[in-house]
C-alpha cells in the first residue's frame, strides 16, 4: 500500500521534530553545563577581585552575567522542549 501524501507530510514533519528536539536537548545542555562553569567563576572572581564595588569595570561580572543568562536559557529551553514532547 502506498501512503497517502497526508501520511507522508505527518512522517517528514516527525523526522524534523526529532531532529528539533534533539538541536534543543543538546542546545540546553550546553547552556546548563556553561552556566554551571561560568556562575561560580564569575562570583568567586568578583569576590576575590573587591569588583564588587565597580562592577562594570570587571570581566567576572560580564562572565557571572553570562551564567545567568545560561541559566534562564537553559530553563526555558527546557520549558518549550517539554511543551514540543506534549
Amino acid at each position: 500500500m502506498d501512503a497517502s501524501g497526508a501520511d507522508r507530510e505527518r512522517l517528514d514533519d516527525s523526522t524534523s521534530s526529532a531532529t528539533s528536539r534533539g538541536w534543543l536537548w543538546r542546545v540546553a545542555m550546553a547552556m546548563q553545563n556553561g552556566a554551571l562553569v561560568l556562575l561560580p567563576v564569575g562570583f568567586i572572581g568578583l569576590t576575590l577581585t573587591d569588583a564588587w564595588l565597580a562592577p562594570e569595570e570587571s570581566p567576572y561580572s560580564f562572565l557571572f552575567a553570562g551564567g545567568i543568562l545560561c541559566a534562564i536559557g537553559s530553563i526555558y529551553l527546557a520549558i518549550y522542549q517539554h511543551d514540543i514532547d506534549e
